[in-house]
């Protein structure tokens, strides 16, 4: 059976719900909802998943290859001869186990943005073989070559991760793509959004909305997997960085999208050092995944954060939003102008608990918010993630422009 795009996604969650473990060896791997359905697969299955991972290219992320590492066996290579460029998949239980063997990596743009395609089969043992021959052909510990990587790793020699927009780019700031009630459905706020991301590639602002780096779906995506983490005190120093934003030189990582923490040195110098103080933050953050009240709670959790020293709404509003990219947004000083004039609240106080309550409610009250998530695949990651997405259209939006 060959799996297309619309298939991989559901075809991973049904598989995983019956596998006692799994087996994987992909070229690449990226924050996103397959890998993060990996990982929740990974903490309660009764043998812990063989990953193997390529890190040829500057591509894998090293966000990935960590919470791979802590919930699973894995082991990374460049390849022997060439780049290790398989995507295979095998799906292991006690009656069968299936496999796919296709195209897709691990990725965000395998699974929700590319056209894939994905062989499924039932194993007659040879699956088994290979990867079993692979496995056993890499060293034990392969740690110490993911530690080089991951010291090395640096997006902003990254050749790959964006394909041509399929709109064209709008002459003027995209702001005016969702002011004045000119989104009415789901499918519009899709559209504006392919309208935004094109705009932001013709800028050469080192961002877009979709790519596989530097853009507003791989921040969230990495923001979000991180943050969703139980102990936070193992953050490494880049961890940290990227979930706060602070480390994005020229624009290259595109990890200060959602607001950058550059500029607040002694709130990130508190966050880094002050377990106490990120033990706070971590119990604010995390009782917001599973919030049925969330313009309440969120208001909540950014008054307790903001009545830490140093830390402000900008700090704030992006760990609440990377959290719950689904209903929350940023506010900070590239965001609070358009945010304001669209929701018609005080720009003065909108990073206040009232009026960010009031804001996300004025989300959530928007015709393309309400809507049951999609089928299509590309459609399902934007929903995941559809009001954090919102920061695509008032990024810099211009003080003269009314």
């Amino acid at each position: 059976m060959i799996l297309g795009k619309r298939d991989l996604l559901t075809g991973l969650r049904r598989h995983l719900v019956s596998a006692d473990s799994l087996e994987i060896a992909v070229a690449w791997a990226t924050p996103s909802p397959a890998l993060m359905d990996v990982l929740k697969f990974a903490r309660t299955a009764r043998e812990k998943p063989r990953i193997i991972v390529g890190i040829s290219d500057n591509i894998t992320n090293p966000v990935a290859l960590r919470q791979l590492s802590e919930s699973c066996h894995l082991k990374v290579t460049k390849g022997e001869r060439g780049i290790f460029h398989p995507k295979f998949y095998r799906f292991v239980n006690r009656d069968h186990s299936i496999c796919w063997i296709g195209s897709a990596n691990l990725t965000a743009r395998g699974f929700s943005l590319n056209d894939e395609a994905i062989h499924e089969f039932i194993d007659d043992g040879s699956a088994k073989s290979w990867f079993d021959e692979l496995w056993q052909s890499l060293p034990d510990d392969t740690s110490s070559a993911m530690d080089d990587y991951i010291k090395a790793w640096n997006p902003a020699e990254l050749n790959w991760g964006h394909q041509a927009p399929t709109v064209g780019a709008p002459s003027h700031h995209p702001f005016h793509l969702i002011a004045n009630g000119r989104v009415r459905d789901w499918p519009g706020y899709v559209a504006a959004l392919k309208a935004c991301d094109a705009y932001w590639l013709e800028q050469q602002s080192h961002f877009s909305v979709f790519g596989e780096a530097r853009s507003y779906t791989n921040t969230i995506a990495a923001g979000n997997m991180l943050l969703g983490s139980r102990d936070w005190q193992k953050f490494s120093g880049q961890e940290i960085s990227i979930i706060m934003g602070d480390d994005d030189p020229g624009g290259q990582t595109g990890y200060g999208l959602l607001g950058s923490m550059k500029g607040a040195a002694k709130a990130m110098s508190s966050f880094r050092k002050d377990d106490a103080v990120r033990t706070v933050i971590q119990n604010a953050i995390l009782s917001l995944e599973t919030s049925e009240n969330l313009p309440a709670d969120a208001a909540q959790a950014l008054s307790t954060i903001s009545d830490i020293e140093r830390f402000k709404h900008g700090v704030a509003t992006r760990l609440i939003t990377l959290m719950r990219p689904d209903a929350a947004v940023s506010v900070n000083s590239q965001s609070i102008k358009g945010l304001a004039t669209l929701s018609g609240l005080p720009k003065t106080a909108l990073g206040t608990p009232r009026n960010y309550k009031r804001l996300l409610e004025w989300v959530a009250e928007q015709p393309w918010f309400d809507v049951p998530e999609p089928d299509d695949p590309e459609e399902k990651l934007i929903w995941t993630m559809r009001a954090a997405l919102l920061d695509a259209f008032v990024y810099m939006y211009p003080d003269d422009d009314e």
